[in-house]
């Protein structure tokens, strides 16, 4: 929260030297100087809200913004703030959940890969909760129906133009990043929502917002899969973390919403049931940027590539190189999927385990069931060839030898495959844990192995007792 704060109070600095340059002592649109704000003074005229979140407290805050007479106002009713309760734990908590941020997010040094920790939770005070409200309040004016949405930020976020004279100690600003408009958007969503209340018309506000949160998101998905197609894992980086914060600005999806009941992803990251921000309900949200991220990747479009029914000789016996290939290719398509997840998407979206359900529910499965099914069908022909007696012969083909020793099997066929497959894809879970940086937890990844042979382990329970 504080690197957004810090960066309105810089602009609004910036704005108002400029405008004092040009020879205005405010801008034309009628902005107002935020630099003085946060200084405590013994004033007693103070909002009506944030005297209640300040019940008690002795000092007050002077915002400095100077007279808004000439300011039209009339619809905004800013002296109508309606505060919370002043109830100390109620109060203590409220500030928490406005002030919990992200932190900035940084590329690892080169040669260093570790984890991230996507929220810090900031020590919130009275007076910390004092100087966002004082900063926060006068952006409303311009969140309103009437303001186009793609205008929004650019207004809530000016970079003013330098002075046409130089001016002592003035630095020129740069564009906002993607960080700082999100960390704004994130802090503006969690303002404009039922806990704060800020204004009488503070619902109409709040779907301006998000008008402008929808524009915000989609900018930010095609810098992303722009930046996935040049494979540029920095700049998949910035808009991921911009577009996971605003997502999350009210509340963090826990693993098991985001994964779902026994990791049931494959319909595609259907997330959580998150409070919405506006009216406070309930409602279920996507993350677009891990869903297209996901549907992006080629590994799920080159099923045709690999036969099952190729792990079967001539004789109806077990070979199981052909799925070795296969699963090499699972493996490290998994791996590349985790180096990808590690740098670029935060580790509490949970992106590297649903893009390895989706893997394992529409890939690995598929070879599965169509080689567990052909091993059935091999058994049951071998059952029936039992009950036809054969004279031996000592010009007997080495084959039909082969194949005669494969009848006395019975079911063996099917259980040999279903054991050795089950084997085989249990890499996926060593895998998992070796490569995701301790963003994946083992009973997870064991999830993944266990639903994919779900289906099979009555019938192979079955024959193995009659066997």
């Amino acid at each position: 929260m504080r690197n957004v704060l810090d960066e309105l109070e810089r602009r609004a600095s910036a704005r108002r030297t400029t405008a004092i340059a040009y020879g205005h002592a405010k801008t034309s649109s009628g902005s107002v100087d935020l630099t003085s704000v946060g200084r405590t003074t013994g004033d007693p005229q103070f909002s009506n809200g944030i005297r209640a979140f300040l019940s008690g407290a002795q000092p007050t805050i002077e915002d400095d913004f100077g007279d808004f007479a000439t300011a039209d106002l009339a619809s905004d009713e800013f002296d109508d703030f309606i505060g919370a309760t002043p109830i100390a734990a109620s109060m203590n908590d409220t500030i928490s959940r406005l002030s919990t941020s992200f932190s900035p997010p940084s590329l690892p040094p080169q040669g260093i890969q570790h984890g991230f920790t996507p929220f810090i939770l900031v020590s919130a005070t009275r007076g910390q909760y004092a100087k966002a409200h004082a900063l926060l309040k006068p952006l409303l004016r311009y969140i309103h129906p009437s303001t186009p949405p793609h205008t929004l930020l650019p207004t809530l976020l000016p970079t003013p133009p330098p002075p046409p004279q130089p001016v002592p100690n003035f630095r020129p600003l740069s564009p906002p990043s993607l960080q700082v408009q999100a960390q704004l958007l994130s802090l503006l969503t969690r303002f404009l929502s039922p806990t704060f209340q800020p204004t009488r018309d503070w619902e109409i506000r709040s779907h301006a917002l998000k008008s402008c949160i929808d524009v915000f998101e989609a900018t930010v998905l095609k810098l992303f899969e722009d930046g996935d197609s040049r494979h540029d894992e920095k700049a998949m980086r910035e808009a991921a973390w911009a577009a996971w914060e605003v997502h999350t600005a009210w509340v963090v999806p826990s693993r098991k919403d985001i994964l779902g009941s026994g990791l049931d992803v494959g319909s595609g990251l259907a997330m959580s049931r998150l409070r919405s921000t506006t009216l406070g309900k309930q409602r279920l949200r996507e993350w677009e940027v891990g869903k297209v991220w996901i549907e992006r990747k080629e590994e799920f479009y080159v099923q045709g590539k690999w036969d099952p029914l190729a792990n079967f000789t001539e004789s109806k016996t077990l070979s199981f190189d052909p799925m070795d290939s296969f699963m090499h290719y699972v493996l490290t398509s998994i791996t590349s999927a985790a180096m990808t997840c590690n740098v670029v998407f935060p580790a509490s979206s949970c992106v590297l385990l649903l893009f390895t359900g989706r893997f394992a529910n529409d890939v690995i499965s598929e070879y599965l069931n169509s080689l567990l099914t052909k091993a059935k069908e091999i058994d049951a022909e071998i059952l029936n060839s039992k009950g036809i007696p054969k004279p031996k012969d000592e010009d007997d083909d080495p084959a039909d030898t082969e194949a005669d020793s494969a009848a006395e099997q019975g079911h063996d066929l099917y259980l040999q495959a279903t054991a050795a497959s089950f084997v085989m894809s249990w890499k996926i879970v060593e895998t998992l844990m070796a490569t995701s940086e301790e963003s994946v937890e083992r009973q997870e990844a064991e999830a993944i192995v266990f639903k994919m042979f779900d289906p099979h382990m009555d019938e192979y329970l079955d024959e193995e007792v009659e066997a």
